[in-house]
């Protein structure tokens, strides 16, 4: 029996199905929004402020110098001359300072009109003005241009002025970082000289001439916490020859300054009605009264803080006729700073 034969015949394979995919001309197409090109204030604002400006990794002068100059229009120049210091003109003649004994008085005009004046091309490669360039490139590179330094820069200017960027005195600080050996040596010798002035009081002052009749006590303290500095000048009216307390005149509410004619050196008036007066024996009474009177800090948000740094000292110096022919007059009637009630304790306590 004949053995039934295999077939080499490939089996038929399954049809594979094909997705096909989606033409390109079938896609959704998303336009792309088209940026819009920066305003000629835009690209000066990045070149002047932006640490990646083409500016820092140029060579400077490239850019200033004479050829640049003098393709400026005329009325371009006489603007840009304002910026220049007065040695970058060909009218400067050099002079002595006004502290020298050979100082003349110079002809040289200090008008804003600078069309008459000729600028100097050499300004330009003088070292001094390509040093000022290069600096103005490191500014840009590190920061220090950008709008964000900037915003810093003013709130600690700001806060220098008002007081909220208050820092311990340099001396404190060293002891606090030198602390041992001769610093601590010389921290418990500050330190006792400190308590032994301390010993000192409003009325030791006034009885020895430190303060005198028509000073200006000028009381300033910041509260950081409130955001509010409180400024207030107080005349010294009158010192009782027997217990030295000082017999003050101070104005109403938030005013600080005094009435000019309250507080003149020849023939003052007298104190109209708004003006208070108060008799003090310290320092702190008479911040007490002082805070009273602004009434804009409750008793509980008041500071322990040594009232003796808070008041400055200022008064009459000088001849009385000169000082008068002169016109000399400001918001506290031509007196001088003399220093804090603190500082002058403190000398007081040396010279004794």
């Amino acid at each position: 029996m004949d053995r039934p034969r295999r077939s080499t015949r490939q089996p038929a394979q399954p049809t594979p199905t094909i997705l096909s995919r989606p033409s390109k001309s079938t896609a959704p197409t998303v336009s792309k929004p088209i940026a819009e090109r920066p305003t000629s204030e835009e690209q000066l604002e990045r070149l002047l402020r932006n640490p990646k400006s083409d500016l820092t990794t140029m060579d400077i002068s490239r850019i200033f110098n004479a050829q640049t100059w003098a393709g400026f229009s005329e009325q371009d120049q006489n603007e840009l001359k304002a910026l220049f210091p007065p040695v970058a003109f060909r009218e400067h003649t050099p002079s002595l300072g006004d502290d020298h004994p050979a100082y003349i008085v110079s002809g040289e005009s200090n008008s804003d009109d600078f069309s008459a004046r000729t600028l100097d091309p050499a300004i330009f490669t003088d070292a001094h003005f390509l040093s000022a360039a290069r600096t103005l490139q490191d500014h840009i590179f590190s920061g220090w241009k950008t709008k964000v330094q900037e915003e810093k820069e003013l709130k600690y200017l700001e806060g220098i002025r008002n007081g909220s960027l208050h820092a311990p005195w340099k001396d404190d600080e060293w002891v606090q970082w030198n602390a041992g050996g001769a610093a601590e040596a010389n921290s418990h010798k500050w330190n006792n000289r400190a308590g032994e002035a301390a010993d000192i009081k409003l009325a030791d002052l006034a009885k020895d001439g430190v303060l005198l009749e028509n000073d200006i006590l000028a009381y300033k303290r910041n509260f950081s916490q409130l955001g509010l500095t409180i400024e207030k000048d107080i005349l010294i009216r009158s010192i009782d020859p027997k217990t030295h307390t000082l017999d003050v005149l101070l104005q109403p509410g938030t005013q600080k300054l005094l009435p000019p004619g309250l507080i003149r050196r020849i023939g003052p008036e007298e104190p109209d009605r708004a003006t208070r007066a108060a008799t003090i024996s310290s320092p702190t009474s008479l911040e007490t009264a002082i805070l009273d009177t602004d009434a804009r800090v409750s008793k509980e948000r008041r500071p322990n803080g040594n009232a003796w740094k808070c008041l400055t000292v200022w008064r009459f110096t000088g001849n009385i006729e000169e000082m008068s022919d002169l016109g000399f007059q400001d918001e506290r009637g031509g007196r001088v700073n003399h220093g804090t009630l603190f500082y002058l304790r403190g000398c007081h306590f040396h010279e004794k």
